[in-house]
Order: structure tokens, then C-alpha cells, then sequence
């Protein structure tokens, strides 16, 4: 395999530009979840959006699977494939790294609260690995009644 390089990350949204570059819109390591009147939380999704890069060689012809599990803190996982079986383009320039670039909107059931694991894998092997949690609205949490400050989400 001519695999080089993996990065990720989660944030809120990415813009895909005319150009072909890529806008990241808030890098977010924290997801808050609010109730509403009638809705159980499970039904309310956390909207996240996972951005990778995978590089590889320039001379690489292989086709490859890329496939994201998700990992609920109590150890639940989700697999799901954004890429089975395919060949990443070459690049502009005959040197350059052929690279995928994966943007993938996937909404996040608040099922379990707490820290939430995203793995990237490449034929079958993890190359990236990020985190983020989803939280109670600090509104919901019980306060100590002699706390007077206001809820913040960091």
C-alpha cells in the first residue's frame, strides 16, 4: 500500500469552494445537546461534520476501501464506508500526493453522553483517530442554588 498521511477533524461544516478548496467552519470538540417539549434527546442529532485528508503516493494505483467507525463511549461502534473500492486520482502535478478528501455530514444520535471516538480507517487499517463529546445543555444540568453565573459551553 502507498498510503502517506491521514488527518481529521471535527467541526460543524465544511463549504466546498468553486475552486475545489475546502472552508472549515467551526472546529468544535464539544456537541451540546438541548431537550425539547415533546421530543425524547435520542430523536435530536448532533450535527457533526467529520473532514479527512488521506494522501498517498503519486505513483499509487490501487484501489482502496475508506470506511469511518464511530465509538460511543460505552464502546458501541458504527462502521460505515465513504470510499469501497476505489482509485484516488493523480494529482495536477506527476510528483504531487494523490489525495482524498472525504467530507462527511453525519449526524450524531444523542444515544450516550461523554467523550466519542471517530476512527478513519484504510484498507481495513486505522490511520487517524479523532475525539469529541456530546454534552447536556449546561440549562439542563442541576445547579448548586448559590451558583449565580450563567451556563457557558467551552
Amino acid at each position: 500500500m502507498a498510503f502517506m498521511s491521514a488527518d481529521c477533524l471535527v467541526c460543524e461544516r465544511v463549504l466546498q469552494e468553486a475552486d475545489g478548496v475546502s472552508t472549515i467552519i467551526r472546529v468544535v470538540n464539544m456537541f451540546t445537546a438541548t431537550p425539547l417539549p415533546g421530543i425524547p434527546i435520542e430523536a435530536i442529532p448532533a450535527p457533526i461534520c467529520f473532514f479527512a485528508t488521506v494522501r498517498f503516493s503519486s505513483d499509487d494505483e490501487l484501489k482502496h476501501t475508506i470506511t469511518l467507525t464511530l465509538i460511543r463511549p460505552s464502546g458501541d461502534e458504527n462502521e460505515r464506508p465513504v470510499l469501497t473500492d476505489q482509485q484516488i486520482p493523480a494529482g495536477k502535478i506527476p510528483e504531487m500526493p494523490r489525495s482524498a478528501i472525504l467530507i462527511v455530514r453525519m449526524p450524531v444520535a444523542v444515544k450516550e453522553f461523554g467523550i466519542h471516538q471517530i476512527v478513519l480507517k484504510v484498507d481495513g487499517n486505522e490511520v487517524a483517530r479523532t475525539h469529541f463529546v456530546l454534552a447536556k445543555s449546561p440549562e439542563t444540568l442541576p445547579r448548586d442554588a448559590t451558583d449565580k453565573r450563567s451556563p457557558t459551553v467551552q
